[in-house]
C-alpha cells in the first residue's frame, strides 16, 4: 500500500457506531409494516447493502413503504443512539496530515449519511461522499467506489477501502482497490476473513498505523 493516494471508508460500523440504531429501525419497521418480529441475527447479513433492496427481498412490492417508515424512526432516534467509534477523529487527522485524500462510500441515502457525519463534525475530513442516490447499482457492486475515485481523480490501485461488512470487501476487490476489513463493526471476523481482504484491522488507530506508520508524540504524522 506504499503508493496510496486516497482512503475510502464505509460509514456505518466503520466510522460511526450505528449498528444498534440500524437494527432498532429495522425491527420497528418490520413490526409496523409486517406485524412480526425480526431478530438481530437475521438482520446482520443485510448491513452494508442498500435498504430498499433488502426490504423488497422480505416484502416484495412494499419496499418504498417500509423505507418511509424506517426513515421516520431513524430521524427521530438517530442522535440519541449513534456514537463515534474510539479513535476515529484521531485516525482521520493522521491520514489527512499524511497527505492522503479521504472519502466515504455508503449505501445510506444522502440525508441520513449527512446526519451521521455532521453529528460528529466529520464532514470536513472528506473530499467526496458517495451515497445511495449516486449510483444505480450498489455494494457489493463496485460502481459506488468507481464513482468515488472518478471524483477524486485517482486510480483504483492507489486507493484503500475500509469497511466492516463482507459487501464492502467484495466491492473493494471488484473495484481493484486495497481492502481492509474493520473487525469493530457489524461483520463477524470469520466472514470477513472468508471475503479475503488484504488486511484486517481491530481499530481505527490500527488503520492509521498500517497506512501511515506509528504516530510520534508531539509531532505531526
Amino acid at each position: 500500500m506504499q503508493s496510496l493516494k486516497a482512503v475510502l471508508f464505509d460509514l456505518d460500523g466503520t466510522l460511526i457506531n450505528s449498528i444498534d440504531h440500524i437494527i432498532a429501525c429495522w425491527q420497528e419497521t418490520v413490526r409496523i409494516c409486517l406485524g412480526r418480529e425480526i431478530t438481530r441475527e437475521e438482520l446482520l447479513p443485510t448491513l452494508g447493502r442498500a435498504l430498499l433492496e433488502c426490504f423488497e427481498e422480505i416484502a416484495p412490492g412494499r419496499g418504498e413503504e417500509m423505507r418511509e417508515v424506517y426513515r421516520a424512526h431513524q430521524k427521530e432516534t438517530h442522535d440519541t443512539m449513534v456514537t463515534l467509534f474510539p479513535g476515529t477523529r484521531e485516525a482521520l487527522d493522521r491520514l489527512r496530515d499524511a497527505g492522503l485524500t479521504l472519502g466515504v462510500v455508503t449505501s445510506k441515502g444522502l440525508p441520513a449519511a449527512s446526519l451521521g457525519l455532521n453529528l460528529f463534525g466529520l464532514m470536513p475530513y472528506f473530499s467526496t461522499l458517495v451515497t445511495y442516490e449516486d449510483t444505480t447499482r450498489h455494494k457489493p457492486n463496485p460502481e459506488p467506489l468507481l464513482v468515488a475515485i472518478e471524483r477524486l481523480g485517482v486510480q483504483s490501485a492507489d486507493v484503500a477501502y475500509i469497511g466492516d461488512a463482507v459487501v464492502d470487501i467484495q466491492a473493494g476487490k471488484a473495484a481493484g482497490m486495497h481492502t481492509i476489513g474493520a473487525t469493530w463493526g457489524a461483520g463477524d471476523r470469520e466472514s470477513l476473513i472468508a471475503a479475503m481482504p488484504d488486511r484486517l484491522c481491530e481499530s481505527m488507530k490500527e488503520v492509521a498505523t498500517l497506512l501511515v506508520g506509528e504516530a510520534v508524540e508531539g509531532s505531526v504524522v
